[in-house]
């Protein structure tokens, strides 16, 4: 049965469709596997506001009134102050209501769940509040495998920790 044919119940927040496969965005040399339906939109840089200097955010996203921050991440998955002019994509996810991007150099889509051969990450590898918490090969790279969740919350983890340091 197909998840639209589903009645919502009212309050709750409709479920998107299960989309097969995987977004790999690259970040400098990281390779970084999410599913489909963790991406709400994907816009260019150019299209964002410029963040002002001092503010972590690299830029902001204006839609339908709101402004959604977008983030420059290094290959360690670190907050970077200064936007490296190969990030071109910015990636939105949604995470509790609340929509955030991470800059990318490049976008793209695996159609395939089996194109990643997905392991678990084992746990004294990662710390608690990394996101990553799968590895897979791809072509002979190792590519990080997140959920949006769990990279939504470290970014607000990495957003707050900012704040309180300046």
């Amino acid at each position: 049965m197909s998840t639209l044919a589903i009645p919502e119940t009212p309050g709750q927040k409709p479920q998107p469709p299960e989309v097969p496969g995987w977004m790999l965005l690259t970040i400098d040399s990281l390779k970084l596997a999410l599913r489909p339906r963790d991406v709400k939109t994907i816009e260019l840089f150019d299209a964002l506001q410029v963040a002002v200097d001092g503010e972590v955010e690299a830029g902001w996203h204006e839609h339908s009134g709101e402004l959604w921050p977008a983030y420059c991440l290094n290959r360690h998955l670190a907050l970077q102050s200064d936007v490296v002019t190969t990030r071109r994509y910015c990636v939105f996810l949604e995470v509790d209501d609340r929509a955030m991007g991470i800059l990318c150099d490049h976008v793209s889509i695996l159609s395939s769940d089996e194109e990643l051969d997905v392991k678990p990450v084992s746990g004294c590898m990662v710390l608690p509040c990394s996101p990553v918490k799968w590895m897979a090969s791809l072509n002979g790279e190792v590519v990080v495998v997140v959920d949006g969740h769990g990279l939504g919350s470290y970014l607000s983890t990495m957003e707050e920790e900012h704040a309180k340091s300046v």
